[in-house]
């Protein structure tokens, strides 16, 4: 007698984990990268609080290209600004890491 059985038992929880989608998830790796330049070449410099400055030029790149992806794209005021913030998230975070 074989039995098979049809039906799985089984699920993966990661299946479950709400995914980041893939703009926004660009924006996290785009802002890093240029938070991490941006803090590097200001410590070259050896200007004071090289963390607060690159992520407020991140967050001021990322505002501007979406200012210029709202006239150009058209896309909504919201994601603009949703996706500005997201940009500045990584930096943001290495400058409250060494602030604490």
């Amino acid at each position: 007698m074989n039995i098979v059985n049809t039906k799985t038992t089984w699920i993966n929880p990661l299946d479950k984990v709400p995914q980041v989608s893939n703009d926004y998830a660009n924006h996290i790796i785009y802002g890093g990268l240029l938070g991490y330049v941006t803090m590097s070449a200001l410590s070259c410099f050896d200007i004071n609080h090289p963390e607060l400055y690159g992520t407020l030029a991140t967050f001021l790149v990322a505002a501007l290209k979406k200012v210029v992806d709202y006239f150009k794209e058209m896309e909504s005021v919201q994601m603009c600004v949703y996706k500005a913030v997201v940009t500045a998230l990584w930096p943001f975070s290495i400058w409250i890491y060494n602030a604490v």
